[in-house]
């Protein structure tokens, strides 16, 4: 695993953590990991997700106005896993 996919799947966490507990769209994740650099596309947003998914640290929901698109919000388990710091 390389440090880049460390580093951005950290910063999606960040994001999902400061709108605690609404959640974002992908898209709108990707543009705070263009504005922090990232160099990255909608495809690896929704790979990370899928990932951090999976471990239990986001759930993605479907939005209450359109149910094709989807928001991902940060899971309680995401939420203590910034907080003590083992990133």
């Amino acid at each position: 695993m390389s440090d880049k996919f460390l580093m951005l799947r950290r910063a999606v966490l960040l994001q999902l953590y400061a709108v605690f507990p609404a959640g974002l769209p992908p898209s709108t994740i990707l543009e705070g990991l263009r504005l922090a650099g990232f160099d990255c596309g909608l495809d690896d947003v929704q790979r990370n997700l899928e990932y951090l998914r999976q471990k239990g640290l986001v759930e993605m929901r479907p939005s209450r106005i359109s149910v094709s698109r989807v928001r991902a919000s940060l899971t309680s388990e995401g939420e203590e896993y910034l907080e003590s710091g083992e990133f």
